[in-house]
């Protein structure tokens, strides 16, 4: 079973990865280019499957996340993928998204802040 801090750190650099997409890509992009699609859409699954993988103790305690919605898109795309609608996925990434990372990043660094030092670290390098 993979620790709590390296789940979060999983989450929160698919939110920094989504963060790239948005800025080289805009909505038409995304609808029009199924690679876009994909890439973004796994990005969105990596991050609901690590929120599915945190103890139901740590998501209740940290209820400034929305971990009930982010694990219930994981669920609606990985069984109903047919009916995803590509302009909401979108949506998510570029409204809900940003807020989950800043608070999983705070989570990080109240309950883990080596980890989240290094991660910030790690981050500047790649810039």
């Amino acid at each position: 079973m993979r620790r709590e801090e390296l789940l979060l750190v999983d989450i929160v650099e698919q939110t920094d990865l989504i963060a790239e997409v948005l800025r080289d890509n805009d909505r038409s992009d995304l609808l029009e280019d199924r690679v876009i699609q994909s890439a973004l859409l796994m990005m969105l699954l990596m991050i609901g499957e690590a929120s599915r993988r945190l103890p139901d103790g740590f998501r209740e305690r940290h209820g400034e996340v929305p971990w009930t919605d982010i694990i219930r898109f994981l669920n609606l795309a990985l069984h109903t993928y047919e009916r995803l609608d590509f302009a909401e996925v979108w949506r998510i990434a570029a409204e809900d998204v940003p807020p989950v990372r800043e608070a999983v990043l705070g989570i990080l660094q109240t309950e883990y802040p080596l980890v989240a030092e290094a991660l910030e670290q790690h981050n500047g390098e790649e810039r």
